[in-house]
């Protein structure tokens, strides 16, 4: 693992033609997958899928056997870790108060963070192979589900960016999006409980 500077992600994220900011990033095609539950921020919330603890881990596995298994197809050997346009690294809120849902997963990632010389606030990224990293990006998927953090996936050598988020969505932004899609649709009917959608059908994604 190696830290990224932020000049060079945004040397990278431009050469792929992927927006920079929340406005910018809807000018790149969008397609992705969820999870029929439909969780939105995780488990014990009074809104989305309210289902258990339990169904939450197994449906994040659903999700997790997916990302593996496009990383596998596509062939994609490292990606580089950053809140990429989302800017931040975490909901604010969890700077802040100590006692709401999903400060656990906030401090298993804080702990990452500093592991790897990344301070608060750091828009810089942290490269890693996929191979032998899965703990290291259910890790993160986990953040994203619970509407903790905010972090993206990136892989320059594929010009993909994977958006974990916490409505139990995987976005796909890219340029390469018939190469893409057809890998996903390839994939799919392993996963029956996951849903397709793309920037032309997004209403699917309920957003």
């Amino acid at each position: 693992m190696n830290k990224l500077s932020l000049k060079e992600l945004t040397r990278q994220l431009q050469l792929c033609e992927i927006g920079l900011t929340r406005d910018t990033i809807e000018y790149t095609p969008l397609l992705g997958v969820y999870h029929r539950h439909e969780w939105d921020h995780g488990y014990g919330t009074t809104y989305g899928y309210n289902g258990s603890r339990r169904a939450f881990y197994a449906d994040m596995r659903e999700m997790m056997g997916f990302l593996i298994d496009y990383y596998n197809i596509s062939d994609t050997k490292e990606i580089i870790i950053a809140p990429c346009y989302r800017y931040n690294q975490f909901d604010e809120r969890y700077y802040y108060f100590k006692e709401m849902p999903g400060v656990d997963i906030f401090d298993e990632i804080r702990k990452f963070l500093r592991k790897q010389g990344v301070r608060r606030s750091d828009r810089t990224g942290i490269k890693i192979p996929v191979l032998g990293n899965d703990s290291i990006l259910e890790m993160l998927l986990e953040g994203s589900f619970r509407g903790v953090s905010e972090f993206c996936l990136f892989s320059f050598e594929n010009k993909v960016l994977i958006e974990p988020n916490h409505h139990f969505d995987l976005a796909f932004w890219t340029h390469e999006f018939d190469e893409v899609r057809g890998i996903i649709n390839g994939i799919l009917p392993k996963y029956p409980n996951l849903n397709y959608y793309d920037m032309y059908t997004r209403e699917e994604a309920k957003w």
